[in-house]
């Protein structure tokens, strides 16, 4: 019963900003957004993390590992990932690093789904996100940066199904 009701912070790392979702058992989202952080500043990383820490006492961070397409912000994210690992092992908070491949094949068993059909799975099972759901994307268009919610949102759903 334990493990149903713990907090989770479930993270979307990108090269300059974060998503975030807190759960509160696999059914509850308590607080979500977007923080940003320059380039390589690992303080102000840590000082949005703590403060999310300090905030939510969380038993586990969730990170959905990503890949940048260009390099700079392949380096970013690993940096990134390197610094919300050693935060979190000084706080002593689990760290599970979830692969996007893996979350792609749990997301779609039935047919093939994109980004933005699993935002949308994600809004009907959390309505309170709903108002945030970005529209569909157009090949030359920029994701939008609030998509990082939604693919932390899904992190956190495909954790609690392996569970």
């Amino acid at each position: 019963m334990a493990k149903l009701l713990q907090r989770v912070i479930a993270l979307d790392l990108r090269a300059r900003r974060f998503g975030y979702v807190v759960y509160e058992g696999s059914n509850l989202i308590i607080d979500w957004g977007m923080r940003t952080y320059r380039n390589g500043d690992r303080a102000l990383l840590e000082f949005r993390l703590n403060h999310l820490r300090s905030t939510f006492a969380p038993s586990i961070i969730l990170i959905r590992k990503t890949m940048e397409h260009h390099r700079l912000g392949q380096s970013m994210i690993r940096h990134a990932l390197r610094t919300v690992k050693a935060f979190a092992k000084r706080a002593s908070i689990a760290v599970h690093v979830i692969d996007s491949s893996s979350m792609q094949r749990f997301f779609s068993r039935d047919a093939k789904v994109n980004k933005h059909d699993v935002a949308r799975m994600v809004a009907g099972r959390f309505p309170e996100l709903s108002w945030r759901l970005p529209p569909e994307r157009k090949l030359w268009q920029a994701e939008p940066a609030r998509q990082s919610i939604f693919d932390a949102a899904s992190a956190g759903l495909f954790y609690f199904a392996q569970q």
